[in-house]
């Protein structure tokens, strides 16, 4: 697939993020198109549009993926073996 590939630093995701990096972080969280929408408060239908480059990402979810990436490494500490 071409395209930008997503920095993960909550600091630079980007305010028009692709279908791609769409992917990328869904696949970054480890997690199904169901799970990620889930995670997000949203439909499958609309995370499938997203990473279809349907429709623009809204604000909220941007927003969103940016507290879920600053927590990450947290959660790495309390979920790890």
């Amino acid at each position: 697939m071409a395209g930008a590939t997503i920095t993960l630093n909550v600091d630079q995701l980007p305010d028009d993020l692709t279908g791609q990096q769409v992917r990328q972080l869904r696949a970054h969280f480890n997690q199904t198109q169901t799970q990620f929408a889930q995670t997000l408060g949203c439909t499958i239908q609309t995370i499938g549009r997203w990473e279809r480059g349907e429709c623009e990402v809204p604000g909220t979810a941007r927003q969103l993926l940016k507290v879920l990436l600053a927590l990450q490494p947290a959660m790495d500490l309390v979920y790890s073996d």
